[in-house]
């Protein structure tokens, strides 16, 4: 490996030559350098360059953007959002440093710059910067894994929700990618565990509530608790406060007009919604209805679905005709079972709509192993 590819990236950016040149001078060797003689073109470094700097030095009074303008489109940039700025400016007032750090930055230099104070405060924002992105991958991992652990209790205390919570998940992930936002993990997230609350109920209920027998008005009362059930386990888990909107409001009309785009529309609200829509899909089609039906449907009320959601999940790849009929060594984690697992003697062994994870493939492995079960399978290819 290049042994300037090991070195971290600063960007500095000043209209005067003289001024660049002392920094390169007293950084050149430690770092790897970008320049920037002017504020738009620090901004196209940072959109269109190959890599992006782990600090930015920034110059305040430049000609036609001054530092403080180019630090706040900065800070309204995803991928740059996080990296420190730092001013280096021959403007000392203290109104000129709350200003600063009103835009974003996170601390000053004066011109002239002294060698050992710019050394010292790029080495420490930068240390700060390495501290906060190892707590921070630290927390997804933790969250990653308690969001694991959900997901895995819901599939053995109660299977029939997880099935349904499997492909209520697919088609969520399936209209956020057609929005195309940068916080549609959480709507993902969100709807992987929206039915996390269901764990209170006995499968049966959820059986009938799906349309598999007739429903009494307790159990559909009990069925609606869950959405705040499931939002209750999530709302003190740092950073799924989000997330436990969605699942609490999930079951809340949203009526129209929509006249908003849905990239715009706040997170909680479009969270819910998509919710709620691919579970009304989810339960539709349980019951028999086909997919195209079901999408026309949705588009003749375009006062309860977004005709935007609705166009999007209409271009779901899971509604062509994609079964086919497989044995147990060719089954994988990219199919769905859509026809009940039967053992030699009849009996039921996983139940149609069940999603193959690697729990599901190791469990009817080894049923097959015990009893045997009737091949070939009956599955439908899912995207992922």
């Amino acid at each position: 490996m290049d042994e300037n590819s090991k070195k971290q990236t600063l960007l500095l950016v000043d209209d005067t030559p003289a001024h660049i040149d002392v920094l390169v001078a007293n950084l050149g060797q430690e770092y790897r350098l970008l320049i920037a003689r002017d504020g738009l073109s620090a901004l196209k470094i940072v959109t269109h360059g190959s890599s992006l700097p782990d600090l930015i030095l920034l110059d305040v009074r430049m000609p036609e953007m001054d530092g403080y303008e180019v630090c706040r489109q900065l800070k309204q940039m995803e991928k740059i959002r996080e990296v420190p700025v730092i001013f280096v400016t021959a403007e000392a007032e203290i109104e000129d440093e709350a200003k600063g750090f009103a835009a974003g930055g996170v601390d000053y230099i004066t011109k002239p710059v002294s060698p050992p104070i710019l050394k010292a405060r790029v080495k420490t924002h930068l240390a700060l910067l390495d501290a906060r992105q190892s707590v921070q991958k630290l927390l997804q991992e933790t969250l990653a894994g308690t969001i694991h652990l959900l997901t895995e209790v819901l599939a053995l205390a109660n299977p029939v929700a997880f099935r349904r919570t499997s492909r209520i998940k697919r088609l969520v992930r399936h209209m956020a990618k057609g929005i195309d936002r940068v916080d549609s993990w959480q709507f993902e997230l969100a709807a992987g565990l929206s039915q996390l609350g269901c764990i209170t109920l006995p499968g049966a209920t959820l059986k009938r509530i799906f349309g598999e027998g007739n429903v009494s008005k307790k159990e559909l009362d009990r069925f609606a608790a869950h959405p705040g059930i499931g939002s209750r386990l999530l709302e003190r888990i740092p950073r799924l406060e989000k997330v436990a909107q969605m699942i609490a409001e999930q079951n809340e009309p949203r009526p129209g007009p929509f006249w908003d785009d849905p990239k715009e529309r706040n997170a909680g609200v479009l969270g819910s919604q998509l919710i709620k829509m691919a579970f009304d899909f989810e339960r539709q089609r349980t019951k028999g209805v086909p997919p195209e039906e079901i999408i026309q449907k949705m588009g003749r009320k375009p006062d309860l679905f977004d005709p935007a959601l609705v166009k999007i999940l209409a271009s779901h790849p899971d509604f062509q005709s994609n079964e086919r009929r497989v044995t147990l060594k060719e089954l994988t984690t990219d199919m769905i079972i859509i026809q009940d697992v039967l053992s030699q003697s009849g009996e039921k062994i996983l139940l149609k709509g069940t999603e193959v994870t690697p729990p599901i493939l190791e469990f009817i492995t080894a049923s097959a192993g015990d009893e045997g079960i009737q091949e070939p399978l009956l599955v439908q290819l899912v995207s992922s």
